[in-house]
């Protein structure tokens, strides 16, 4: 049987944002750029509401599976009006299945799908964005009671932020399905879903033409779970007690694990993915 295709290599030591950061780091010492002399501290780093085209450019050069799905709410992280790191939620959760395990509507839940910082912000960029952000989904959609999000072993994620942030640990899940397209790009189940509704067609007809085009199924690797609140009474007590029974301590990353090296890191992967996705999906997007 053949082993389970990842975009790029499996990570076996640090998380992959991580290497990008740090080979960034070294390729940039001595050039001058956009961001040198702003003032980097977390105290006046603002978050706002981004664009789609806004946060596409630092997810496709940082983030570990290369793609950006469409999603609901995009929020970037501003030093001087510099964008510094950018997180994008999906506003209608990870499908029925999920929405049963935590005893909540679909429309109830938002699915953090990616965030990534550039390699020059402060420590703690990512933490203070996804906090802010958190409070801004309360803030302006009432109706959503939790986020939640998954750390790719793959990618050597095992959810560092999400601790730092005090979201719940709950154990590991296997996420779904995945289809990959030829050159490589993976993509979850769900958004063939998001593909069919967006363009009034049926799943078996998206899968009937993509699979004609050398596209292939395959099942992901198990992930960590996390879950935040952003409901409060009654509803978090429900909730809080429906998912009890799979609150874990923190995973941590084993301590033999050391940095790593790379050999060189992908620039931006252009022509794929997101809204507009690779192959035969272009004729949906």
């Amino acid at each position: 049987m053949a082993s389970r295709s990842t975009f790029r290599n499996k990570q076996t030591t640090q998380a992959w944002q991580y290497k990008v950061r740090k080979e960034r780091e070294k390729y940039y010492t001595d050039k001058k750029n956009i961001w040198d002399g702003i003032d980097l501290s977390l105290k006046k780093a603002m978050i706002r509401p981004v664009t789609r085209q806004q946060a596409e450019k630092m997810i496709l050069e940082y983030e570990w599976l290369g793609t950006l799905p469409g999603a609901s709410f995009y929020y970037g992280i501003f030093f001087e009006n510099i964008c510094g790191g950018v997180c994008c939620f999906v506003g209608n959760g990870g499908g029925p299945n999920c929405a049963k395990m935590y005893g909540i509507k679909d429309k109830e839940i938002a699915y953090l799908i990616r965030g990534a910082s550039a390699y020059w912000t402060p420590k703690g960029t990512a933490s203070k964005l996804i906090s802010m952000s958190l409070k801004l989904i309360k803030k302006d959609y009432p109706h959503i009671k939790i986020a939640i999000a998954y750390s790719d072993t793959d990618a050597g994620e095992y959810g560092t932020v999400y601790q730092a942030t005090n979201w719940l640990s709950l154990g590991i899940g296997l996420y779904g399905k995945q289809v990959v397209s030829p050159e490589g790009k993976i993509y979850h189940d769900s958004f063939i879903t998001a593909w069919a509704r967006k363009n009034k067609t049926t799943r078996s007809a998206i899968y009937k033409t993509i699979f004609k085009e050398g596209w292939t199924e395959q099942k992901p690797n198990r992930k960590y779970r996390y879950m935040y609140f952003l409901c409060d009474g009654k509803e978090k007590n429900m909730i809080y007690n429906k998912i009890n029974q799979y609150i874990t301590d923190y995973p941590k990353r084993p301590k033999n694990c050391d940095a790593g090296v790379i050999s060189s890191i992908p620039s931006v992967q252009g022509g794929g993915g997101g809204a507009e996705p690779t192959a035969s999906l272009k004729n949906y997007a």
